[in-house]
């Protein structure tokens, strides 16, 4: 075995001489040193090759703009939730969903993807007394 410890008989004066004493096996350190580069190459792959910049959160939405802006009147929210005729209405803050303006859910995706906690904007209409 490559492994095996040097006879201490012999006198080792250079490495010739110590590679003897061990034994050593230049098709198995072959195979060895073939593995460690692998698995490097794969840890660099997978630690250090990945993006480092900070990804993009609208992919998909007004992209032909340089900055999505929207200025909406409290009256023009309350009529987009009235038309839903629900009493509590979500909109979308995280750019994932599907129904933009409005909350289709997809947060819980990207959220389990990421590690990301966002949410939508919930709106909730009075009631008329």
């Amino acid at each position: 075995s490559w492994l095996s410890p040097p006879d201490p008989s012999v006198e080792h004066t250079n490495l010739g001489s110590v590679m003897a004493a061990i034994a050593l096996d230049i098709p198995s350190l072959g195979v060895g040193v073939a593995l460690g580069v692998l698995v490097g190459m794969v840890l660099y792959a997978l630690l250090l090759a990945a993006p480092l910049k900070p990804q993009l959160v609208n992919h998909t939405y007004e992209k032909s703009v340089d900055k999505v802006v929207h200025k909406c009147p409290i009256p023009d929210i309350e009529e987009m939730a009235t038309k839903s005729g629900k009493p509590l209405v979500a909109f979308c803050r995280c750019w994932k969903s599907g129904n933009m303006p409005y909350c289709d859910g997809s947060h819980a995706k990207h959220n389990k993807e990421t590690g990301d906690n966002c949410g939508p904007l919930l709106v909730e209409l009075k009631k008329s007394s």
